[in-house]
């Protein structure tokens, strides 16, 4: 592997972002109220919710995570992300209008209205749980693998850390709004910060022809199991052990409703909509 190195301007970049995010974030932060802090006045306008939703789904999980899955058992993995589109239409139509009509600050308040106090502590105590160890975790983890390959010398909990502490300096102090202005920048880079990325990897591997002869010569190898044509199919026969086509039906909707329909790490973003 080549030994990435940075120089005095790219470090000088990323001390002038990550000092500039924290403090747009604090300039943005509300907190006259409990209604400010968690929701964000609830004024927010929908390009506003509906970039602050992608960026808080295309994070370094996807990013690595869902790319590097891909080049082992193909495109079928992006199979979770094409579906959220039939899933946050019937959300905005059929639970949004019910979210935001009971004014409720979280998930698990609207299910004890809904239900009962008990499954408002379940459901409280399972979203900790899964937050921190996926949704924060996760992505946490995978920046510190990004990082190492940049600064070697520096352990990955320290990068842990200062990845958390980063994050944490405006979220904590400036609530939703921070969160979310933040996220419409940091969603604007993602975009621009991809598509170059993506240019500049099929130009050093000299095309897109040269990709499907590489991925073709791993499979003869056995390196890979699937051919390219099977690699660049999204339905998948029942017996695939990755993402049947089974899974499209049984699994992604139940996954993808519980993340874009439930889960209050997803949802709080859209109950800070004006409308």
């Amino acid at each position: 592997m080549v030994n990435f190195t940075l120089g005095t301007v790219d470090i000088v970049i990323m001390i002038l972002y990550t000092v500039a995010m924290i403090v747009y974030g604090l300039y943005k932060g509300k907190r006259e109220s409990s209604e400010d802090y968690f929701l964000a006045g609830r004024n927010m306008m929908w390009p506003v919710v509906g970039i602050s939703l992608f960026a808080a789904n295309i994070s370094s999980t996807t990013l690595v995570g869902l790319a590097g899955d891909a080049y082992s058992t193909g495109i079928s993995v992006f199979n979770y992300e094409w579906f959220a589109v039939v899933i946050l239409i019937f959300f905005s139509i059929f639970f949004l209008p019910f979210y935001l009509s009971s004014k409720v600050y979280t998930m698990p308040e609207f299910l004890e209205r809904r239900f009962d106090v008990r499954s408002r502590y379940y459901f409280s105590f399972t979203t900790i749980i899964g937050n921190v160890l996926i949704e924060t975790a996760a992505p946490l983890y995978i920046g510190a693998v990004i990082f190492e390959q940049v600064f070697p010398g520096v352990s990955s909990w320290v990068i842990i850390l200062l990845l958390a502490v980063a994050a944490a300096a405006y979220t904590i102090p400036g609530g939703l709004s921070s969160v979310v202005h933040t996220e419409v920048i940091q969603a604007i880079l993602l975009i621009i910060g991809s598509i170059i990325l993506t240019f500049y990897t099929l130009d050093a591997v000299g095309g897109w022809d040269n990709v499907i002869a590489a991925m073709t010569k791993k499979h003869e190898a056995g390196i890979l199991p699937n051919s390219p044509d099977d690699m660049l199919t999204l339905i998948r026969p029942m017996n695939d052990t990755a993402v049947p086509w089974t899974g499209l039906i049984t699994g992604v909707p139940i996954l993808g409703f519980y993340f874009w329909a439930n889960n209050q790490f997803m949802v709080q973003r859209t109950l800070s909509a004006k409308t």
